[in-house]
Order: structure tokens, then sequence, then C-alpha cells
């Protein structure tokens, strides 16, 4: 039986990371989308930190994840293909 979890995958055999890194750039932003539907207007300009980086609206921080995200699919594709 196959071993569906990402962890155990990831330090498993040679390539196992990809199902972690899909994971991670697929399923967490389809999440996020879902739970976005319900931010106003108002609270997408409330500043938020991650971290120590200096204090960003909301959208901003999302805009960012969802282009980083774009960014490691691009990587992963080019790498399959």
């Amino acid at each position: 039986m196959r071993d569906v979890n990402p962890i155990r995958r990831r330090r498993s055999a040679h390539g196992a990371g990809l199902a972690f890194e899909l994971n991670d750039v697929v399923t967490r932003p389809r999440i996020l989308i879902h739970a976005m539907r319900s931010i106003d207007d108002d609270a997408a300009q409330k500043p938020c930190r991650i971290g120590l980086a200096d204090p960003v609206p909301l959208k901003q921080l999302i805009e960012t994840y969802f282009q980083d995200c774009y960014d490691v699919m691009t990587q992963i594709l080019s790498h399959l293909g």
C-alpha cells in the first residue's frame, strides 16, 4: 500500500518531495481561496505581520503568497517536462 503521509514520502524515496511540494502549492491555496470569500475589503486592508517582517496589508500578503506558489509550481513543472 502506498504511503500517503507527505512528510514520510518526502523523507523516503528520491523524488518523493514532489508530492509534498504539490500539496503546498495546490491544496493550501485552494483552501485559502475558499476562506478568502468571507473577507471584506476593510479586512483585506488590515496590516498583517509574519515573523519579523514589516506589516503589510492582508491583500498584499495573499497576493505575494500566490505568486510564490505560482513560481514553485512553474519550477516543478519545468523539471517534469
